[in-house]
């Protein structure tokens, strides 16, 4: 006799009701909190970088004066360090003559026979390797500032050596000082056919340039007290060097005393 099974249950698979949501993107409160940081970040970083450009360019319209300045200074030193003996075959007198003008500003100037007197590197001009030069401050058109200026006449050996070519060194120059040592003291100017045909031993340089403030600048009112302070000031440049065929007066003194018969 077979005894029944008791029978069980077949299993079931449910499913939920519901599926889970899954979440594919931001809530439009999230997009706006975003979207707030980026423009404050991109902000700050404009701000930071408007700030840095400009101090650069204050920086640059501060320097570049002076740049330009010191090339000035530094032809100024090539020309007077090739100086020729003077009263020579190719040279005559070093003269430098101190003047003021009616605002009693310096403006003096030196003429002078140079080795060293290139104009623009051309070579087509015919030379006889000694300039005559003239560097000096000349008025400026429509404007009461001065230019540094140098004058070259490279073909003096010629019966009609012609127009002096004139080069601007430097413009908006306030002042141009020159003094001359002679092995014992300074002295403002200085004429070769007075002290036996010497040069001096050194010299000192010294140019001024006209305050910034009033050549136009844009960003004039945005500046700092400091800037607005130094663009309103004169810059000054002075250097001193020494020219190779000077000759001190002690030097002077002895040579005159030895052909006077006096003591040497």
């Amino acid at each position: 006799m077979e005894t029944a099974r008791p029978s069980t249950p077949r299993a079931h698979h449910t499913t939920p009701l519901k599926l889970r949501h899954v979440r594919a993107g931001f809530t439009l409160l999230e997009l706006l909190v975003a979207m707030s940081l980026m423009v404050i970040i991109a902000a700050s970083l404009y701000t930071s970088m408007y700030t840095a450009f400009r101090a650069r360019r204050s920086a640059e319209e501060a320097i570049l004066p002076l740049q330009r300045a010191q090339v000035a200074i530094d032809m100024f030193v090539a020309d007077v360090r090739g100086a020729v003996e003077p009263n020579t075959t190719l040279a005559g007198s070093f003269e430098a003559v101190n003047d003021r003008d009616g605002r009693s500003r310096a403006t003096d100037r030196l003429t002078f026979y140079s080795s060293h007197h290139d104009v623009h590197g051309d070579s087509s001009r015919i030379t006889c390797g000694v300039g005559l030069i003239t560097l000096a401050l000349v008025k400026a058109q429509h404007s009461d500032d001065y230019v540094l200026v140098r004058e070259v006449t490279d073909n003096i050996l010629a019966a009609d050596p012609g127009q002096p070519i004139r080069e601007v060194l430097c413009r908006h120059v306030h002042s141009l000082e020159l003094r001359y040592f002679d092995g014992s003291s300074w002295k403002d100017q200085w004429n070769s056919e007075d002290l036996q045909d010497a040069l001096p031993v050194a010299m000192e340089i010294t140019l001024e340039l006209e305050p910034q403030s009033d050549r136009g600048s844009a960003q004039g009112e945005s500046r700092s007290r400091y800037d607005r302070e130094y663009l309103n000031s004169l810059c000054r440049l002075t250097q001193i060097f020494t020219l190779p065929c000077g000759v001190s007066q002690e030097v002077l003194e002895s040579a005159a005393a030895t052909q006077t018969g006096g003591p040497s």
